[in-house]
């Protein structure tokens, strides 16, 4: 229904396999490029790896990238293909196609994140005009440029579409460009496309009450905000698992993405959607035990009771003293040293500042947009589980926050009210109402 004029894959096409992929591409109505994925059967490229066209008297050339990195939602089927590194895969084509250089202009039409589009524009320099990229959501108000490429790339969802006028001068350099990130809002949907959404709607619903998995008791979401809670555990220690092949050690999740708790029963895709609506995608980064502690203490300090209250996976037990300081940070049995590299994994969502953390994105090092949210790892523990007990989940408390009890605070009221009296009777003064009072506030308080 999408008059495009060109595509490039992304790794969610094959979250239900190669099959439902080529199902994808062959109902499109536009090409679709991308040089580094195969058949693992044939080795044969699954889509074309190039494109050509010409615009308004212009040669271009178009070659595609997908992501290499293990992004790919359900394992079992990653098999059926295989996707081979963006820089090899790109001497490769300039070897096997070299006239797509002779073009007026080349574009690289890339899934693979702003990271790897700006090590492209680093590792080929001057090889392509223009990078459009994708993968990693990334909002940018004005093109990047390294050397003469220019990179744009927009959010997720369709929430803006990006308009790049370039002028290109008889030598087929680009002088000069204008660009609008444009949002897109108000609009009126297409008769066409809401019929056809119409049409798909029972079949969604039917998807939606799909059962995922069993649970024996309900898991609340009450206090999800201010404290490690069983729910939180069991969502934080699910999706810590399905990351668990990237070497992770520590995974935080903010306490606002979890919406809802989890009743005893059946537990259905409609229901996964519930607790975790949002489309927070997954980021992979190294920092150093003094940054992770920064980190923890923003949570404890400038964040508790709010949605940014961060979740922890098991292993990391945090102690909060009753100033709000952490005394302790202990992984695995061993106090964290503050010189140490840890690999943590977050949502996109806290590791680009939100709810305050500005301090992750400053002090982070190799990082990876891993390309799938938060939610699709969830849906895929759960179906690999299938029947949760939760007396055998760990329910291991990973804050430990001190405070000082009302009790304490009232005896310490009351001692310091006994010896005023006691100094004002010393000074011939009578307080026969005032220590009445007193005896009642003790026997009843204390």
């Amino acid at each position: 229904m999408t008059d495009l004029d060109l595509a490039v894959l992304g790794n969610h096409e094959f979250d239900f396999g190669l099959k439902q992929a080529y199902n994808i591409i062959t109902n499109r109505n536009f090409p679709t490029i991308t040089a580094n994925i195969y058949e693992k059967d044939t080795s044969n490229n699954i889509v074309p790896p190039t494109f050509t066209t010409n615009i308004n008297g212009k040669s271009i050339g178009f070659i595609g990238l997908l992501t290499s990195d293990e992004v790919y939602a359900d394992k079992d089927k990653v098999g059926q293909f295989f996707v081979t590194d963006e820089f090899i895969s790109l001497s490769n084509i300039l070897l096997t196609e070299p006239s797509i250089t002779t073009n007026d202009l080349l574009v690289l039409v890339s899934h693979t994140g702003i990271e790897k589009e700006q090590a492209i524009a680093k590792a080929f320099p001057n090889l392509f005009d223009l990078i459009i990229g994708g993968h990693s959501h990334t909002y940018l108000e004005q093109p990047i440029k390294i050397n003469k490429t220019l990179i744009v790339q927009l959010n997720n969802n369709i929430k803006e579409l990006g308009k790049l006028d370039l002028n290109i001068n008889s030598k087929n350099e680009v002088i000069s460009y204008t660009y609008q990130a444009i949002p897109i809002k108000n609009i009126t949907p297409d008769p066409k496309v809401r019929s056809y959404i119409k049409s798909k709607q029972g079949l969604v619903d039917q998807q939606m009450g799909s059962i995922l998995a069993t649970i024996s008791e309900t898991l609340e979401d009450t206090d999800i905000r201010r404290l490690s809670t069983p729910l939180g555990n069991f969502i934080t220690d699910m999706v810590f698992e399905g990351f668990k092949d990237r070497g992770v050690e520590i995974l935080m999740l903010n306490s606002g993405g979890i919406r809802s708790s989890i009743d005893e029963g059946n537990i259905t895709l409609g229901k996964v959607y519930e607790i975790h609506p949002f489309d927070n995608i997954g980021v992979y980064f190294e920092t150093t035990g003094s940054a992770l502690k920064q980190i923890l203490s923003h949570s404890a300090n400038n964040v508790r009771g709010t949605g940014g209250f961060l979740q922890l996976s098991k292993g990391l037990s945090v102690t909060v003293e009753n100033d709000k300081s952490i005394s302790s940070i202990i992984l695995n049995g061993i106090a964290i040293d503050e010189n140490k590299i840890y690999k943590i994994i977050t949502s996109d969502w806290t590791f680009n500042g939100g709810d305050g953390y500005n301090m992750i994105k400053k002090n982070a090092q190799n990082i990876q947009t891993l390309g799938f949210d938060v939610r699709d790892i969830l849906i895929q523990q759960l179906k690999n589980r299938r029947e949760i007990n939760v007396n055998t989940l760990d329910n291991t408390k990973r804050w430990n926050i001190k405070s000082i009890k009302k009790s304490s605070i009232m005896r310490t009221f009351l001692l310091i009210y006994i010896i005023v009296i006691l100094l004002l009777e010393s000074l011939k003064w009578e307080f026969h109402i005032e220590k009445y009072v007193l005896l009642v506030f003790l026997e009843y308080h204390l």
